[in-house]
């Protein structure tokens, strides 16, 4: 345990924390043992320690700032690259996808069976992000999927023409695993780009 003194200015005393470590001095959330005194306070002069304040800000951060980077590993790695490996370390056991697309599941096996899928007729598939948002443990990422249409894909035959969609769409990441997704991806624009569909004519 590690022990973090303070000492309260104009006071004269320290008040004694012990904590984990001293790498967790400004973060929480943890239950820390005040000792302190004896002081008399007078009404009005009373000291306010903004620490587990500080500690509670610093702590959603972070949790912030490790949910986007495990999506950025999952966009960049795993569809970017097909690293299933990278795969099974993201993804939760219990992974519930509430935005399934035709012939998946909405399981951990269905998004990696999605994931085949778009690389077997995408073999250079890839994505350029945007921008992430995070709040709390849920990131929400806007990118445009790239890919060359050398595979089938919902019945169309390859066309080897160069493709590119938008996507958005949020992760829930708890424990540094992602747990839950909900998206939202242009399709429709990729069925023309392989002309798999033709807007009708104009009234």
């Amino acid at each position: 345990m590690h022990q973090a003194l303070r000492t309260i200015e104009g006071d004269g005393f320290e008040v004694r924390r012990a904590i984990p470590s001293q790498a967790y001095e400004a973060l929480g959330p943890f239950m820390f043992l005040d000792h302190f005194g004896p002081i008399d306070v007078k009404p009005g002069e009373a000291t306010f320690d903004r620490c587990h304040e500080k500690g509670a800000l610093m702590n959603t951060t972070s949790i912030s700032d490790a949910a986007k980077a495990v999506v950025r590993r999952n966009t960049e790695e795993v569809q970017g690259q097909g690293k299933f490996d990278v795969f099974e370390e993201l993804f939760a056991d219990g992974f519930v996808d509430h935005t399934t697309q035709p012939g998946t599941t909405p399981d951990k096996a269905g998004v990696r069976k999605l994931y085949t899928y778009m690389r077997q007729a995408f073999p250079d598939f890839h994505a350029e992000i945007h921008w992430q948002l995070a709040d709390g443990d849920r990131v929400t990422t806007f990118k445009t999927y790239h890919g060359t249409h050398e595979g089938p894909f919902l019945g169309i035959a390859p066309t080897h023409r160069k493709v590119q969609f938008e996507s958005v769409d949020v992760m829930r990441v708890q424990n540094g695993k992602i747990t839950e997704h909900w998206g939202v991806g242009n399709l429709l624009s990729l069925m023309r780009q392989i002309g798999g569909w033709t807007p009708p004519p104009e009234i």
